[in-house]
């Protein structure tokens, strides 16, 4: 999922906690608050401007993963390393918490057993579902990459008009789902490194340019908010299509903050590296179900801090004190649990691809006859 450390570009990394800061500034607006119910007051705009992050950080983490992912080779440990970090979280926080749930009747037990067993794909981390997901098929979306640089442009573009523009226009869908939002996004940032579409224009006016298109999606999003609390039905549905994930605005802010990092001059710091090594984590601690209301209602109580005239600063104490002790535990976990747990995986990473092949090779045999008799 990334480059060699010794070569990689601590630029990219840098935008990954920025990105990652930006999805916890998110959470802090959504999940501590019920904005559209704050009283009108420069508080309120402030809620508007962190909440703004949340698809922005989501966007540039999958234009920097894409770009590593679409020349570095799927392979076994890669996914045994993720999908170990997302289990272990699950596990240890239901264990944690676990008294939350002593309650529970054994239906509600149950419910949580097979949530903290299979946190991937049972809505637990949707995230963390799709990037999986998103890896698996890597290899076939970097085949689809070389195909010719026409046909990339060509499909990357159909894809923008029909699950960015349309749906901002007409509010209508056409059946968008986030998995296939990353894969253009995927696409995007293959085609950026493998064939190049940035100018030679210094990075500061990406930077610039990627400011000023999130403060109009800010500015039309709160004004859509402001008519729609007025009884202008009409823009009901429209105040959150400026800040959607596939919104042209964090579209294009995100493709333009991504390549004014890469504009920089490249360089590789190791702090910044581990630092960054420690995002998933982030992601996974902090915005896990049982910990998500506990953090920001029980904990920091967020919803106290709303009438403070120094609001601005509790909020930025606080997620960066979310960001640094979420790092905190999972550079730990890197070096104790991770490093035992990962030697004695890898060496039999192997034995478990073949048993894992052994046990599958029937029910592939059964479907490849099924075809054949079909057609």
């Amino acid at each position: 999922m990334a480059e060699n450390k010794k070569t990689r570009n601590s630029n990219l990394e840098i935008l990954r906690i920025i990105s990652m800061l930006l999805i916890v500034a998110h959470h802090f607006a959504v999940h501590g608050f019920k904005i559209e119910e704050t009283p009108i007051s420069v508080n309120h705009y402030l809620l508007h401007i962190f909440e703004s992050g949340g698809k922005l950080g989501v966007s540039c983490f999958i234009l920097i993963s894409g770009y590593f992912m679409c020349r570095s080779k799927f392979t076994l440990n890669k996914l045994i390393k993720i999908i170990s970090e997302v289990l272990f979280y699950s596990l240890v926080i239901v264990l944690i918490f676990y008294k939350t749930f002593s309650s529970a009747n054994f239906v509600g037990k149950l419910f949580l057993f097979i949530r903290t067993m299979f946190p991937i794909g049972n809505g637990a981390y949707w995230f963390m579902t799709d990037f999986i997901v998103l890896m698996l098929i890597s290899p076939l979306l970097n085949k689809a990459l070389h195909t010719d640089r026409i046909t990339v442009k060509r499909t990357i573009l159909t894809f923008f008009i029909i699950w960015s523009v349309m749906p901002s226009l007409i509010g209508v869908s056409y059946g968008f789902n986030e998995l296939g939002w990353f894969v253009v996004l995927y696409f995007i940032a293959g085609y950026i490194r493998e064939y190049g579409s940035f100018s030679n224009e210094k990075p500061l006016k990406n930077f610039m340019l990627s400011s000023l298109i999130l403060i109009m999606a800010i500015f039309a999003k709160i004004v859509c908010c402001r008519l729609n609390n007025m009884g202008i039905g009409f823009f009901e549905n429209y105040g959150y299509i400026f800040l959607n994930l596939n919104s042209p605005f964090i579209l294009i802010s995100a493709i333009e903050l991504f390549v004014g990092f890469l504009k920089l001059k490249p360089y590789s710091s190791k702090i910044i590296n581990i630092i960054s090594s420690a995002t998933f984590g982030v992601y996974l601690i902090h915005d896990n179900n049982i910990v998500r209301p506990y953090l920001w209602e029980r904990l920091l109580r967020v919803e106290n801090l709303f009438n403070s005239k120094l609001f601005v600063i509790y909020a930025v104490i606080d997620i960066l004190a979310v960001y640094i002790v979420c790092t905190l535990i999972d550079l730990i976990r890197q070096a104790t649990v991770e490093k035992i747990y990962l030697k004695v995986v890898y060496k039999n990473t192997e034995s478990i691809k073949n048993n894992a092949l052994r046990i599958l090779q029937k029910p592939v045999e059964k479907i490849k006859n099924l075809i054949g008799y079909m057609f």
